[in-house]
Parts: structure tokens; sequence; C-alpha cells
């Protein structure tokens, strides 16, 4: 509710400063598939909560979920939140995702401002993977799918799962796998590298397997 709020407060203050000073209705249009967060919405008795219950307990079940009325209840969600001034959500969900996009397609200019995502990174599209460095070797397998890491190494990190494990190629083995996020660092952007040796050295090791990372990159000379 925190996006919701700042949201409502500078919207009070434009119509402030407009001079209208009719009383802003604070009104929310939820959607969710987890009957719970409607209980949660009594602690906040400053907003209005607008939704329909009954789409919310059959999209909490598979069962119901998925049949022609779960379908049209998805739809009228999309399509109603879509129409919001102000849109909070998931953007990895598909239904997050589309809302967006039908949004967008109402406005001639970018609704980037209007919309908040509530976790801390996402993509609509794959984004770079990170590069990593080793800092520990790896020890006995916690977990099925672990890959052998020796410090030096460097890896090219494309997914993380939020538990403790990244996965990734090592591009000296060439193993793809799962490996400990505490045994790794982020390396910084090429161009960033303060010593031209190190970035030299760089190039020369991993330029034949990353060609994709140096396409760009900068020269110090």
């Amino acid at each position: 509710m925190k996006h919701v709020e700042e949201w409502y407060d500078r919207y009070e203050l434009k119509q402030e400063l407009e001079g209208n000073s009719d009383k802003v209705e604070r009104r929310v249009y939820l959607a969710t598939d987890d009957p719970t967060t409607w209980n949660e919405t009594l602690q906040f008795s400053q907003y209005t909560f607008v939704g329909n219950i009954e789409f919310t307990k059959r999209a909490s079940k598979f069962e119901t979920r998925d049949t022609g009325t779960g379908l049209e209840d998805i739809i009228i969600d999309i399509t109603l939140l879509s129409k919001c001034h102000f849109l909070v959500c998931t953007l990895s969900s598909e239904i997050g995702r589309v809302a967006m996009e039908l949004k967008q397609s109402r406005h001639d200019s970018d609704v980037f401002y209007d919309v908040r995502s509530l976790e801390y990174d996402y993509g609509l599209t794959d984004g770079p993977n990170k590069i990593q460095l080793v800092q520990y070797a790896s020890g006995e397998k916690a977990t099925s799918g672990e890959i052998q890491i020796q410090p030096g190494d460097m890896i090219i990190m494309t997914r993380n799962y939020w538990n403790g494990f990244y996965y990734g190629t090592n591009v000296r083995s060439g193993k793809k796998g799962l490996y400990p996020t505490h045994k790794v660092i982020n390396l910084p952007a090429l161009i960033e590298l303060p010593n031209a040796a190190v970035l030299n050295t760089l190039k020369a090791v991993y330029e034949n397997y990353l060609p994709w990372l140096f396409n760009q990159m900068i020269s110090f000379e």
C-alpha cells in the first residue's frame, strides 16, 4: 500500500495546487488470487476497496480457475486494472504485464511512471547476464544440480532463485548449474574497471568465450 498512498498524496497535492478543494476518495481496485488479501484490507480504513471476492475465490483453486468462468474473471480484472490511474502489481506476472500493456495501448505517452512493480527487479524481456567471480571453493554439494567452482572462476549468472543459490555457467569448465550465492561476488561493469591492465587481462583470457561481453569495450589508450 506504500505506492498507493504515495500516489494519492501526490494527487491530492496536485488538486490543491490547481485550486480544487473537493475531497479525494481513495479507491483501490483489488485483483488477487489470495482470499486472505481481502482480510488485510480491513486495516486500511481510509481506502475503499473495489473488486469481486468471488473472482478471487475461483482464481485460488485450480479446478475453478481453468474454466470458462475463470477466464472471464481474469479478463474483467485485467480490463479494469488497465483503466486505473495508477497500477501496482508484480510485473513478473502475466496478469500484471498484460494490464500494463493494455493500459499503454490507451495512451499516447509512456505509462512508465503510472506503474509500480512490487518486486525488486523484473524484466519484460531477458536482461543482461551478470558476470561473477568465485571467491571460495565449493564444498560438499548441498543440492542436486550444484556445479563445482574454484576461486578465480568466472561465472555467467542467468538466474537468481532467491533461496541461497544462483544458476549459471562456469566459464572455465563450461558446466551449467547451481552454486551458492555467498561464494561469489558480482564484477563491476567492465567500463568502470579502474585498472587498464586488469581489463586487458580479462579480455585476453575470456574474449573467445564471451565475445558479446567485449563488443563495445572502450579503449584506454
